[in-house]
Parts: structure tokens; sequence; C-alpha cells
């Protein structure tokens, strides 16, 4: 119902200044069909078989009017097997039958259809009536090995992040944003989002950025204060960047201690010659759930069969802790006329230290990365329980008009500090093929996974699935 009041406000809003309309539609589909050698299934993929629409109606473009009203909608449909969908399991002589879920159907759970912007336009300012936008980050840092772009902010409580309400912005100054749960339950409480930051102040060449906000989530114990700084300054050679974010929970309740989370990072660029990047968080709290092992404790126990999901190239995440710090940089060697990338990285450096040395390089049309690390598993009395080792390669070769052809490896074995306790092996695999001309418009991808194909007493083999899969955008 909100998002039906914010679209006819936006329409009611843009009558009498622009009468002309203007439409576009994008959308992509993807879908997978594949093999799966442990589960002894064939069909389509659940988590890889969607159509995503994308709509976007505006009262003129930008240049014809000086106010003008947008709105856009998303819509995405999700397919699932149902042979799948219901865990039922299939034999051989079950393989390609219709009623056991080799044809698809729709998925309700993951479909959905979302408004997705709702704003009126003018002469440089902008208001939104969908939803109160998330409160700016600066402390952005390298987080993860497996994306070298991917930044994280992990000291995002849950009251600063988007909600139905407003968000005003104006170009250059600053911007901010309001959002109040029209809950009317009076034992449900409410749940108010205000904050205001500064867009790009330039004073002598350096870049300022300054945030706060306060959030109260219904039913919490606590009132949230966000408080943000960003500098930043650039050259034609280098640039450096430098941002801290801080969140102070505020009890609302007695005998319940305040909170203090803040995190802070630097990013350097040297001419794209030297790339550093340096994050530091404190009373943060990882996704445990994404831990390649099942299970996974701070003191391992070797007493079941754990199941290696992901390698994830040798890093073991751990659940809850308090401080986290992660660091790369990067060495483009192509500036002495060496073809090699060398790229540093270090993650949880206070925990559990991992680190990771890779090598990318192109010989002869070849794309070639190497890589290896060490991760120090730290147990509960500080001490050092398990010293991880990994080494792996991708090397990747286009031939014209066939695609890509790429294989990826990774071998990890992981030894006990204790005496008498047996090294643990896993390797993953991957061979894939991808094409971008056979079909205009489509990618194509055929292809073998697997997590481990190693099987010992510890970890168990997994033997993957062979693919092949289709995405086309439109």
């Amino acid at each position: 119902m909100k998002k039906t009041i914010a679209i006819l406000l936006v329409a009611i809003l843009a009558v009498g200044s622009v009468f002309a309309l203007d439409a576009s539609l994008s959308g992509k589909f993807t879908s997978q069909f594949a093999y799966d050698f442990d589960k002894n299934w064939v069909g389509f993929t659940e988590e890889d078989n969607d159509l995503n629409l994308k709509l976007a109606l505006s009262t003129a473009t930008e240049n014809e009017g000086d106010v003008y009203a947008v709105i856009k909608a998303e819509m995405n449909l999700a397919f699932e097997t149902a042979g799948k969908a219901n865990g039922a399991a299939q034999t051989e002589d079950d393989l390609l039958k219709v009623d056991n879920g080799t044809f698809v159907a729709l998925n309700n759970d993951d479909s959905k259809f979302e408004i997705t912007e709702a704003a009126i336009y003018g002469n440089g300012w902008d208001l939104s009536i969908l939803k109160a936008a998330e409160m700016p980050k600066y402390a952005k840092g390298w987080e993860t090995y497996n994306d070298g772009d991917d930044t994280v902010d992990l000291k995002a409580p849950y009251a600063f992040k988007n909600d139905l309400g407003v968000t005003f912005a104006m170009d250059g100054l600053f911007q901010a944003g309001f959002s109040l749960d029209a809950n009317l339950d009076e034992n449900a409480g409410k749940s108010v989002l205000a904050w205001a930051a500064t867009n790009d102040l330039s004073f002598g060449g350096v870049l300022v950025n300054a945030s706060v906000g306060f959030g109260k989530k219904a039913a919490d114990d606590f009132s949230y204060l966000g408080l943000g700084a960003q500098v930043g300054y650039a050259t034609d050679t280098l640039s450096v960047k430098a941002g801290t974010d801080v969140s102070i929970g505020i009890p609302t309740e007695k005998d319940v201690d305040a909170t203090i989370d803040a995190d802070v990072a630097v990013n350097v660029n040297y001419a794209d010659m030297v790339v550093a990047d340096v994050y530091y968080a404190t009373k943060t709290e990882l996704a445990g759930a994404d831990a390649p092992l099942d299970a996974y404790q701070a003191d391992i126990t070797f007493g079941q069969k754990y199941v290696i999901d992901d390698l994830s190239r040798g890093f073991i995440a751990m659940g809850l802790i308090e401080d986290y710090v992660s660091a790369k940089v990067a060495f483009d060697m192509n500036a002495f006329d060496v073809p090699v990338k060398l790229t540093l990285a270090a993650m949880d450096v206070v925990n559990n230290p991992y680190f990771d040395l890779e090598a990318y390089a192109e010989v002869a049309g070849f794309e070639i990365t190497g890589f290896g690390g060490y991760q120090a598993m730290i147990n509960g009395a500080d001490e050092i329980q398990m010293n991880n080792l990994h080494v792996g390669a991708k090397v990747a070769y286009t031939i014209e008009p066939v695609g890509k052809i790429s294989a990826a490896t990774t071998f990890m074995t992981m030894l006990s500090t204790e005496d008498g306790v047996d090294p643990v092996n896993a390797m993953s695999l991957e061979i894939g093929l991808e094409n971008t001309t056979l079909v205009s418009g489509a990618t194509l991808k055929a292809g073998y996974k697997t997590a481990n194909i190693i099987d010992s007493d510890y970890v168990e083999q997994v033997k993957g699935k062979a693919y092949v899969s289709a995405t086309i955008e439109f």
C-alpha cells in the first residue's frame, strides 16, 4: 500500500510540469541445466533460472523540463525444479522424466515485483518519496580476495539501512533522508531514521565529506547515533582517500551497556602501478554461514566428516570476532616492461591471520594466474591449532569463434599442531567454456565444477556437477 501511495504522489506532483511520457524496458534471463553427480540429479538448477525485467517511466527526459517525475520498477521471476524443491531423491531410472523435476515451475518465494525508484527531479535537486536511502558509508575496504573490487562496510546497524521514506539531494551540497514507520500498533513501537550528509565539498583541492544520523528500530533496546567523515586528495598520478564510520548504541532500557562500533579505511593509488587498501573494524560480526566447513567451530574436532562447500582459495571464515583487519597491496609491473601483476592480500590479521600472494600474467594469449597462501587458525586460548597452506592456479585462453576456455584448481592442506593428527587435504577443480559471440546478446557457458575431489577420513569428497547455461540481456 505504501508503494502504491508513493507512485500516486509522483504522478500527482508531475501533473502540470511536463506531459511527455518516456518508457524503456530492459531485462535479463538466466537459465542453467546441470547434472549433479553427488545427488544423481539432473534438471534446471533453481538458483540459476530467473527472468529479470526493468521498466522505467518518466514524464520527460532530463533536458526536456525543469521538473519531471520518474518511476522505475523491477520484476524478477524465479524458476525452480519441482524435484529439487521438495528434496526428492532421484535415481538413474528417474532421470529426464517430466514428473521428476526435469521441467521448471515458478518459484513464488524468490519471485518479486518491486518499485525501485519514484522521484521528482528538478534543476540541481531531486526528491525520492519511495524510501530513505541508506546513510553514506565512508570506510570502505578490501575484504575478500575473490574480487579485488569488492568493498564492504561491516559496521552498518540495522537502523541505518534502507526503509520507506523520503530522500532529498541538492547537487554538490548535501543529501538527507527521513523515515518513520507508520505502524499504529502501540505494542510494536516505532522505527525512525534521519540523517544528513555533505556531497564532496572541496577545500583547496581536498574533498571533504561528513555525515550524522539517528536511528531507532522498533522493539530494540538501543537508539543509534551515526557519525562519518571522509577526506580525499587526488592529482594526475596520486590519489589518497581516508574514511571512518562510527555507530554509537545508546541504551533505551536499564542495565544495558552502550556500544561503540567503528571502522576506518585508507585507500591509495599511485599511477595505477601501486594500489594499497587498509581496513580496520572493531566489534565486527562476520557471516559465519559463509564458512567453507559446515558446523565449523574455533576449536576443531575431527569427530565428524566435514563437507567442503567452497575452498575460497584456502580461507576459512570465522564467526563472531571483535576486531577485524584486512589489507591489500597490488603492483602492476607492466610499467617496467614486465607483464606481471602482483597482489599481496591479508585478511583477519588480528584473529586468524591469512596471507595470499597472487601473480597474473598474459603470455602468448594465455591468461595465467598463480596464487598461494597461509592461514593460522587460532583457538580460544590464543594458540595456533591449525596451519592451513594453499596453492592454486587458473589458466584461460580465447579461441575464436569457440570462446574462452578456462581451468582452475586450488589445493589446501590443513596441518594440526597436535601430535598424531594427520593432515587434512582438499582440492577444488573447475573447467569451463564461455562464448559471447555465437548468439548475439547471449552469454553461453558449459563446464564442470567441484569443491573437493579428494576423499579422506575427515573431509568428504564432492563430485560436483556438469552444467550448461545461457544468459540473455536486452
